[in-house]
C-alpha cells in the first residue's frame, strides 16, 4: 500500500468559536482505497477572519508541499521514517515551531490512522496497548471573562455542563490572563471564592463531591500560603508608622481576617474527617513546624 495523495477540509465553528473559529483537518488517500485523518490546529490564535484565511492558506500550502515531497509514494507504515525525513530534510524545519511541527504532526496523525485501519487495530494497539480502561474527560465552562463582573453566570454555566453530561470542568478565575506575571489582589481571590461558591451551590452539578480530595487539600494549601504572604507584608509594613496610620492599612487588616474565618470554615466543613489534620500536615512538610 502506498501514500497517493492529500486532502484538505477548512471547518468554520459555530459562535462563540470555543476551541477556535476555524478547525483544518487532512486526509491522506492510498492506493488500496483506505484514507487517514489528521488535524493542524489554527483556530484559537487568529480573531480575524482575513487574517485567520492567510495563516490557513499557507498552512495548506505546507501541507501540500510535505506530503508530495515526503509522503505520496511511500507506504504509510513507514511512520517513523516520514517523520524523520520530514523533520530533517530541512534546517528550518528541526527547530520546532508553531509553523512547521504541528503541520508535520498533522501528517503523522493521518498516517496512524491509515495504520490502524489497515490493520484492524485501535492505534492505542499499535503504540503499546490500552492502560487505561476509560478516562475522565472534562469542559472549558463557557462565558469565563463573565464570571468577574457576575459571578452567578458560573453556577448556571456549571448546570449547563453538567446537563450535556460532564463531571468536571476547567475554568481560570483570574481573568484576564496577560499581561503576566502579575500580582493578584485580595479583592480578586475573594471573588474567586464566589466563583467557588456559586458553583457549589447547584448541588446538581456533580454527584461526585464538586473537586477531587487532593485537588481541594491542594487549592486549600495555596491559598493558605497566599494569605500568610500577604499577612506578613502587613506586619512588616506596620513598623512604619506613616502606613499604620493609614486608613488602608485597617482595611487590609480587616480583609486577610475574613479570609482566615473563610478558609477555616470553609476546611471544616469539608466531608472528610482527617481534612484538617491533612492541612496541617502538608504546611509542615512544606514551610517547617509552623502553628496555624
Amino acid at each position: 500500500m502506498k501514500v497517493t495523495g492529500l486532502n484538505t477540509f477548512v471547518v468554520e465553528n459555530e459562535e462563540p468559536f470555543i476551541g477556535g473559529r476555524y478547525f483544518l483537518f487532512l486526509e491522506l488517500t492510498t492506493d488500496e482505497g483506505i484514507t487517514g485523518i489528521g488535524e493542524r490546529v489554527v483556530g484559537s490564535s487568529y480573531g480575524d477572519p482575513d487574517i485567520a484565511a492567510t495563516f490557513i492558506r499557507g498552512q495548506i500550502s505546507l501541507l501540500e508541499e510535505l506530503v508530495n515531497q515526503y509522503v505520496v509514494g511511500e507506504s504509510p507504515f513507514n511512520i517513523e521514517r516520514i517523520w524523520d525525513r520530514m523533520y530533517a530534510s530541512r534546517h528550518d524545519y528541526r527547530h520546532p515551531s508553531l509553523y512547521a511541527t504541528p503541520a508535520m504532526s498533522a501528517v503523522d496523525i493521518a498516517l496512524w490512522d491509515i495504520a490502524g485501519k489497515a490493520t484492524g487495530q485501535p492505534i492505542y494497539n499499535l503504540l503499546g496497548g490500552k492502560y487505561h480502561e476509560k478516562l475522565r474527560a472534562y469542559a472549558y465552562m463557557p462565558r469565563m471573562r463573565e464570571f468577574n463582573e457576575n459571578p452567578e453566570v458560573a453556577g448556571e454555566v456549571a448546570v449547563q455542563l453538567v446537563a450535556e453530561g460532564n463531571t468536571a470542568c476547567k475554568f481560570d478565575p483570574f481573568m484576564p490572563l496577560y499581561p503576566i506575571p502579575r500580582d493578584i489582589s485580595l479583592r480578586e481571590m475573594e471573588n474567586a471564592a464566589n466563583i467557588f461558591e456559586e458553583i457549589r451551590k447547584f448541588n446538581q452539578t456533580s454527584k461526585e463531591e464538586k473537586f477531587s480530595y487532593h485537588e481541594r487539600l491542594r487549592n486549600t494549601i495555596h491559598l493558605i500560603h497566599t494569605i500568610q504572604s500577604t499577612d506578613s507584608i502587613v506586619k512588616l509594613l506596620s513598623y512604619y508608622p506613616t502606613f499604620k496610620k493609614d486608613r488602608m492599612f485597617s482595611q487590609i487588616k480587616r480583609k486577610i481576617s475574613d479570609c482566615w474565618e473563610m478558609m477555616m470554615n470553609n476546611i471544616i466543613h469539608q466531608p472528610e474527617e482527617n481534612f484538617l489534620n491533612e492541612i496541617i500536615k502538608n504546611l509542615q512538610m512544606n514551610g517547617g513546624n509552623q502553628n496555624y
